[in-house]
């Protein structure tokens, strides 16, 4: 090869780079979505208002959480009170055994 074909094989290569910098911003047919599968893309309005609502569900779960934790150690004592009733009665003493995976 001559110094004329390596120069001009050179400019050819600058060139071609040159012309993909310029016009690779205008190239809509091949981009590719930034969010990946499986998700949504969002605006920022749109996540903030989605976070109000998450606190405020949390609110009401943990209000409710309270509620039935109420419930259910009144009607514990009264099933305490049953059973001390029925022990009395009876002389008999009854258990419940209750085994969960892992123990």
């Amino acid at each position: 090869m001559s110094k004329q074909t390596t120069r001009a094989f050179a400019l050819g290569l600058l060139l071609s780079a040159i012309l993909i910098l310029v016009f690779k911003p205008f190239d809509t047919v091949h981009k590719e979505s930034t969010v990946k599968e499986g998700y949504e893309q969002i605006k920022k309005t749109d996540l903030k208002q989605l976070q109000q609502e998450k606190a405020q569900l949390e609110e009401k779960y943990n209000a409710l959480l309270a509620k039935n934790n109420d419930k259910a150690t009144s009607e514990e004592k009264n099933q305490a009170s049953s059973k001390k009733d029925e022990k009395q009665n009876d002389g008999t003493i009854k258990y419940r055994i209750t085994i969960k995976s892992g123990m």
